[in-house]
């Protein structure tokens, strides 16, 4: 009886360390990395997460299709023409576009794309001015003008005071917003 009830905990635990792991990558080629203790680094070049060993591996951007890390969706589109490829943020999709961001050098980037991943809207710096978050903002509503969650939350954080140190920003706490009935591919 105690074999029984011990297999049936191991099996329980185990169970519920794999439903627990919701940060993950993909590869290029459609390969699933587990990533374990919610640790992913990200540099310019590579992604960095804990095995299930609890070693620290690294992996090319560029070998990555998708991440989802806490929550938050990141795909490998490109940064500058089609030559140069990394991992941004989704902060918004609908059925035709979505929005994303990129971090380089403590600068922050938002960029609109199709669904064939042509730059819709070029590569635009966020200047931590609210006249250049208005600017912006005219142009995400060029592409995102029906999506009354994203723009009004847009809207409510223009005169929002950029805090580093704090994570403080103005796209602060805007996640993978759902703006239509397309569903997201991964």
């Amino acid at each position: 009886m105690r074999k029984i009830a011990f297999l049936l905990c191991l099996i329980v635990g185990c169970s519920a360390q794999l439903l627990s792991q919701d940060n993950y990558l993909i590869t290029q080629e459609g390969k699933k990395i587990v990533c374990y203790q919610n640790l992913i680094m990200i540099d310019a070049t590579s992604v960095g997460y804990t095995n299930r060993k609890g070693d620290i591996k690294y992996i090319k951007q560029k070998k990555l299709a998708f991440m989802d890390v806490n929550g938050r969706k990141f795909l490998n589109l490109p940064v500058r023409g089609n030559s140069t490829f990394r991992m941004q943020e989704v902060l918004a999709y609908s059925d035709d576009y979505m929005l994303t961001q990129y971090w380089q050098n403590d600068q922050q980037y938002l960029y609109v794309f199709d669904w064939n991943k042509e730059l819709v809207m070029e590569q635009t710096r966020v200047l931590h001015k609210e006249k250049n978050r208005k600017v912006l903002l005219d142009m995400i509503k060029n592409h995102f003008g029906d999506c009354e969650s994203l723009i009004s939350q847009l809207t409510e954080r223009l005169d929002i005071t950029y805090d580093d140190e704090k994570q403080i920003y103005w796209t602060s706490g805007i996640s993978f917003i759902k703006c239509g009935d397309k569903a997201f591919p991964y």
